[in-house]
């Protein structure tokens, strides 16, 4: 995969970015009469300018060092990041398990018992009809058993159809 190609405004800000980097590292190698004198021909004042980086020195550490205010936004620290891809295994791994053991209830309770008499012969034997099943309905089609090797269709109660 290639990398991304910067945007000219990105390039632009990359640029400015080094370009403060090396100021910055540049002002660093200077002694403090070669600063004071730029900072003279820059038309700033070098003592004043001391005085008030010594102020934001100053006011930094007090910021660092004193307690957050109980009424603040923050308190502490963050929490640290939850592991996601934890997570979504956790969730995956529950939901795979759920799946598996209400299929398993499924099929037990689906299963053919072979004491079982099929419902058909309950049928012509007399017994209640389940209004549950819709094979029971007398409009029903009957559907072939798959245990009885010599089931055959019976025409359905009541008056036959014209």
């Amino acid at each position: 995969m290639s990398p991304r190609k910067l945007t000219p405004e990105e390039i632009l800000d990359l640029i400015e970015e080094q370009d403060a980097a090396d100021e910055a590292e540049r002002i660093l190698a200077l002694s403090d009469e070669e600063l004071d004198r730029e900072l003279r021909q820059a038309g700033i004042d070098p003592q004043a300018t001391r005085e008030r980086g010594r102020e934001i020195g100053r006011a930094m550490q007090a910021a660092e060092q004193a307690p957050p205010a109980a009424d603040g936004w923050v308190t502490g620290a963050p929490p640290p990041p939850r592991s996601t891809p934890a997570r979504w295994a956790v969730l995956l791994a529950a939901t795979m398990t759920a799946a598996a053991v209400g299929g398993t209830l499924y099929a037990v309770g689906r299963r053919h018992k072979p004491d079982e008499p099929p419902i058909d012969a309950l049928l012509d034997a007399g017994a209640p009809q389940s209004p549950v099943l819709p094979s029971n309905r007398p409009d029903a089609a009957p559907s072939p058993p798959t245990h009885d090797p010599d089931w055959k269709p019976r025409a359905p109660p009541g008056p036959p159809l014209k």
